[in-house]
């Protein structure tokens, strides 16, 4: 993988982290037609292009993560359960035909987000938005776009799911770099399929261009916009299902 390649991988990480699009669903697709594979490398590249916006989410919240950290063990604590499924959710981002499917479910998710409310007993919600963020393992789900639209189902307010939200992406992203990094270790360093040049790249693009995306859906949050992005998701399942 090139510099520029990387940059523009790491541009649309940063992008689409914190939108309720997917990010890993945009990767997957750019990578398809940019010709790369899981052969490439590519699982690892974007397990730490995530590591960039990770430390956006650090950088803002950091005061926060230990004071939630009862909710985030309980939010956290279904992920635990799909780790002997690791293999599959892993070549399923070697199939971006899926991602049309994916795209359209984000779209459906985000849609009763922003129209169904019900009632749970508020021991249960960190548990609830934890099984929803499972299913955002899968490429095309997006994490950020499951996680908001459970809490706002929940009842919660656009800044409440919003925090709630990437602050449940920590102790998830550091649970897919312990994973990779075991798997790496065990290969041995001539296992690594990327230089490490572009690695680093693409981790500082996305987290400089991260910065404002997260200022940007905090805002559309507060303002009551996170609905539309139902539509862009709709549209872009629509493209690739005829592309692909």
């Amino acid at each position: 993988m090139d510099l520029s390649t990387a940059f523009f991988l790491g541009l649309i990480q940063g992008i689409t982290e914190f939108l309720p699009v997917s990010s890993s669903g945009h990767l997957t697709l750019a990578e398809h037609f940019l010709g790369l594979s899981l052969e490439d490398g590519i699982l690892l590249f974007n397990v730490l292009s995530h590591f960039g916006t990770l430390l956006v989410i650090l950088f803002f919240f950091w005061r926060d993560v230990w004071a939630f950290r009862r909710p985030l063990f309980w939010g956290t604590l279904p992920l635990f359960f799909f780790v002997p499924l690791f293999k599959l959710i892993k070549a399923s981002f070697g199939v971006p035909s899926l991602l049309g499917i994916s795209f359209a479910f984000t779209a459906s998710i985000l849609f009763l987000g922003d129209r169904v409310r019900f009632t749970l007993s508020q021991k249960w919600h960190p548990l609830f938005v934890g099984l929803a963020q499972t299913v955002a393992l899968f490429p095309g789900v997006s994490r950020s776009g499951m996680t908001i639209s459970s809490a706002r189902i929940l009842g919660w307010s656009a800044d409440e799911a919003i925090k709630f939200s990437f602050l449940l992406a920590v102790p998830a992203t550091m649970g897919a770099l312990i994973l990779e990094g075991w798997h790496l270790y065990k290969e041995g360093a001539e296992a690594l399929p990327i230089a490490w040049e572009p690695l680093l790249l693409a981790t500082i693009t996305s987290f400089v261009v991260g910065l404002f995306s997260l200022r940007l859906i905090k805002t559309l949050g507060r303002m009551g916009k996170l609905g539309y992005f139902a539509w862009y998701c709709l549209a872009i399942a629509g493209l690739t299902l005829m592309l692909l």
